[in-house]
């Protein structure tokens, strides 16, 4: 399928796809089922190959007949084209935006370095380096049918595809580990800040590690068709070959994706579980004291809101992994017409995954809320009834670290003499104080 590049027309070489990689995989090759979010298409060839045409007018043998087709079923209409790019602003700007704006925020507000809120920025991080240096390149690539960033960011771009997957997927491990520890086993939680931005460390170091294939085996190849045109693509060529005919390439997205989705999905599932028996069905309501109850309530609503970002985030990378998984087992998928918008729409529904967060925390979170329209100087939004709840938790933050801090070298000497549900109960709603910077109105 690569040679509706041949079309004169540049109006029309913009509007082809970029899955004709995936039109020839042979019965029985391995396809590729990484989160990867490049495209090779080096064996694009093999179909024109398979053509053997006798009026051979380039590298490649295509009899009219098929060249026609080729050209009819995968050229895009304007409409669509246009309605892709408008999605693609969308998911570009509204993440770039928000994401900033977390990272702002946390830095600017000194109540708002939590333990919790390290972890959140660093979500961020993944999700802008994300947005800023490799979906408009990719999505430009997928459109185009052209690499013209050159062999060095082509490099640069799958590594940085697959390191803010890993680093996002590895941040949410880290996030619901966290939780589990400071609500299920409140006891042997001890995650200081420090502590966090060593874990922080940690998980970019694991997940550049994870990426480093890309920098070894990423290169482009540019190919020559009739009218001279040229054509580039950025692959991966692995020691025993490229797609689909590697199976060091195979072996290596089996394991990334274990490692960067069906792992950590099952352990969030795991430690989110146990937290919603822990707050939801622990103790029933009257058994609490007016101080408990807030509690409860504060840490239900964060938990909550952590839950609705690992579901989206699983839900939003599922059709993207599912569709290479799929394709593997079914290689006729990948010769049927309307393969590449399905590729399309499931890849900007992996991107979109990057905006989501930001209005998450928007929405569940009076603080975020707050200080997002305060970095936008949007004072008179700002005001009225998020206002004023920001300076009553702020008045109950100060109250209450004041009071610990009076009252902690009596609880040292007293904490012997108290028994053990009941120290349990009290290190609960000392843990809360780092939550409830989280908690939402």
């Amino acid at each position: 399928m690569s040679s509706f590049l041949e079309v004169g027309s540049s109006t029309m070489m913009a509007n082809l796809s970029t899955f004709d990689g995936n039109l020839t995989s042979p019965t029985g090759s391995p396809a590729d089922t990484s989160p990867r979010l490049d495209l090779d298409l080096d064996v694009g060839e093999t179909f024109l190959d398979a053509g053997n045409a006798s009026n051979c007018t380039n590298d490649y043998c295509v009899s009219d007949e098929d060249y026609i087709d080729m050209i009819v079923n995968h050229i895009f209409p304007t409409r669509y084209e246009w309605a892709l790019i408008a999605m693609h602003c969308v998911v570009f700007i509204v993440g770039l935006v928000g994401n900033a704006l977390v990272c702002v925020a946390v830095y600017r507000n000194h109540t708002m370095r939590t333990v919790t809120n390290y972890f959140l920025v660093n979500l961020s991080v993944a999700d802008l380096l994300m947005s800023l240096l490799n979906c408009t390149f990719n999505f430009i690539f997928m459109i185009n049918s052209d690499w013209p960033f050159g062999a060095g960011y082509c490099t640069v771009n799958n590594f940085i595809s697959h390191a803010t997957v890993a680093a996002s997927s590895f941040t949410l491990v880290a996030i619901s580990t966290d939780r589990y520890m400071a609500i299920v086993r409140p006891l042997q939680h001890s995650l200081s800040r420090k502590k966090a931005r060593i874990a922080v460390v940690v998980v970019w170091v694991s997940s550049t590690s994870l990426a480093v294939p890309s920098l070894l085996y990423s290169t482009t190849k540019t190919r020559r068709y009739a009218g001279e045109q040229t054509r580039t693509v950025c692959y991966m060529e692995w020691p025993d070959g490229a797609f689909p005919n590697s199976l060091i390439e195979y072996i290596y997205n089996i394991v990334f994706l274990g490692l960067t989705y069906l792992v950590p999905v099952t352990v969030m599932l795991v430690c989110y579980t146990r937290m919603a028996l822990e707050l939801w069905g622990s103790k029933s309501v009257g058994e609490m004291t007016q101080r408990q109850f807030e509690s409860i309530q504060a840490k239900r609503k964060v938990i909550l809101m952590f839950i609705i970002v690992v579901s989206i985030f699983a839900i939003c990378w599922l059709p993207y992994h599912g569709f290479f998984i799929y394709s593997y087992h079914n290689t006729a998928l990948t010769r049927a017409n309307y393969v590449q918008h399905v590729y399309l729409a499931f890849y900007w529904f992996g991107m979109a995954n990057a905006m989501v967060n930001p209005a998450i925390y928007y929405w569940m979170n009076s603080r975020f809320r707050l200080y997002f329209k305060q970095v936008l100087c949007l004072r008179c939004c700002a005001r009225g009834k998020d206002s004023e709840m920001f300076n009553l938790q702020s008045t109950k933050m100060s109250h209450s670290t004041m009071s610990r801090s009076k009252s902690a070298n009596s609880k040292k000497g007293a904490e012997n003499a108290v028994p053990w549900s009941a120290r349990r109960l009290q290190t609960q709603e000392v843990h809360i104080s780092d939550i409830a910077v989280m908690a939402a109105s």
